[in-house]
C-alpha cells in the first residue's frame, strides 16, 4: 500500500490494483460525507461504527484473517504498542470546553471505537 498524501499521489489510482485497494475507502468517505449532512445526530457516529464492522464481517465471510488482509494490502502494517499514558501528552486540559463535553460523548465514543479497530 502507498500513502496518498499529495495531489500527485492520486496518479496511483491509474494502477488497477491500487484503485481496487482504495475504492472501499473512497466509497466510505463519500458515504460519511453524505451522512454527515443528515439532520440526525446519531447517524454519523453509528456509520463510523458500521463501516469498520462491515469490513470485519467481510473478512469473516470470506474466510480471511487480519493477517491475510494485511498481506493483501487491505490493512497497514502492525504498529508498535503505545502506552496509554501517551494519550495525556496529546491533550491540553486547560483548553477543553468542559461545558460541552456531555453533548459530544456519543460522537467521542464512536470515534474511539473506530480508531481502536482501525489500529489493529
Amino acid at each position: 500500500s502507498k500513502a496518498m498524501v499529495k495531489f500527485v499521489d492520486w496518479s496511483y489510482l491509474f494502477d488497477v490494483r491500487a484503485l481496487l485497494l482504495a475504492l472501499p475507502g473512497i466509497l466510505a468517505g463519500v458515504a460519511l460525507t453524505w451522512i454527515s449532512r443528515l439532520n440526525n445526530s446519531a447517524a454519523l457516529p453509528l456509520s463510523m461504527v458500521v463501516i469498520p464492522a462491515i469490513f470485519y464481517i467481510a473478512l469473516l465471510l470470506s474466510g480471511l484473517s487480519i493477517e491475510d488482509a494485511r498481506a493483501g494490502g487491505w490493512v497497514g502494517q502492525e504498529s508498535p504498542p503505545v502506552p496509554i499514558t501517551a494519550l495525556f501528552d496529546l491533550v491540553h486540559f486547560s483548553s477543553v470546553r468542559w461545558d460541552l463535553v456531555t453533548t459530544c460523548v456519543s460522537t467521542w465514543l464512536g470515534m474511539v471505537f473506530v480508531v481502536s479497530f482501525s489500529s489493529c
